[in-house]
């Protein structure tokens, strides 16, 4: 397993994450941003269509924040982005 951070999203570093999945054919998506629209939309487009179709051994799994606005109140907060449990069972389901 590797974890790729990137620190920009233009430019982003496809090369590393191209890499990343020649060796290990799987891809997990992890974004705290709403799931319509997010970085993880334009991360698919890498692999449904371009560079890196036909890398992946199985289908990409992504984790993002719910599609609504992030609230304030921080117990309501938590419940709307990615917790371990769920970026654990999207690890398991790339497996």
């Amino acid at each position: 397993m590797e974890v790729i951070d990137p620190r920009t999203l233009v430019p982003f570093d496809r090369e590393t994450l191209l890499a990343s999945v020649r060796r290990t054919g799987r891809l997990v998506v992890v974004e705290e941003g709403a799931v319509t629209g997010g970085v993880g939309t334009e991360v698919g487009a890498l692999f449904a269509g371009g560079e890196g179709f036909g890398l992946l051994k199985k289908p990409m799994v992504r984790r993002a924040g719910l599609d609504i606005p992030i609230p304030f109140s921080k117990p309501l907060e938590n419940l709307s982005v990615p917790n371990v449990e769920r970026i654990k069972e999207a690890i398991r389901a790339a497996l």
